[in-house]
């Protein structure tokens, strides 16, 4: 699944060239212009990961993921993405999107150093983080109140209520 959109072609943002890569190693491959989910399904394995297949995110971006062999999991993501291949990339498609294809020009966005001692230095070492082997537990009626406590704390220090939530 990929975002093959002729507008993502002619911005560099997806390169019809790999697509053709995978299709001949026999990948099916499905487009979708709104595409922005990131997940992989490897035998019973869930990836779930805020990364893009790209520079930017590799050496500029911190990123996070999670990784789970829960059957619920694995299910719910399943159903998701059988929704998702809807639009099928076939030959006559991709040879226009080669055609249409540019690289990209964009530079990733970058701050100007701050000169304070307060500026937060980057930890080179949190580029991406994966939890893996969570479950779902059943919560006692006292840590679902020890819960509860918390969250309206934290939602009574919240500087813009409207648009942030605390769970």
């Amino acid at each position: 699944m990929v975002d093959l959109s002729i507008a993502a072609v002619r911005q560099g943002i997806t390169n019809p060239s790999e697509v053709r890569t995978l299709q001949r190693a026999g990948v099916s491959v499905f487009t979708r212009g709104s595409l922005h989910a990131k997940f992989v399904i490897a035998d019973r394995t869930l990836i779930a990961s805020s990364a893009n297949i790209s520079h930017n995110s590799r050496d500029n971006l911190d990123e996070a993921g999670i990784l789970t062999d829960d059957p619920t999991a694995l299910r719910s993501a399943g159903q998701f993405f059988d929704a998702l291949c809807s639009e099928p990339v076939g030959p006559e498609y991709l040879k226009k999107c080669l055609a249409e294809y540019r690289p990209p020009t964009f530079k990733p966005a970058t701050e100007r150093p701050i000169k304070t001692a307060t500026r937060s230095v980057r930890v080179a070492e949190a580029k991406l983080w994966f939890l893996g082997n969570l479950r779902l537990i059943d919560l006692s009626n006292a840590d679902r109140e020890g819960i509860a406590t918390v969250e309206r704390k934290a939602e009574a220090r919240l500087i813009d209520a409207q648009h942030t939530e605390v769970t």
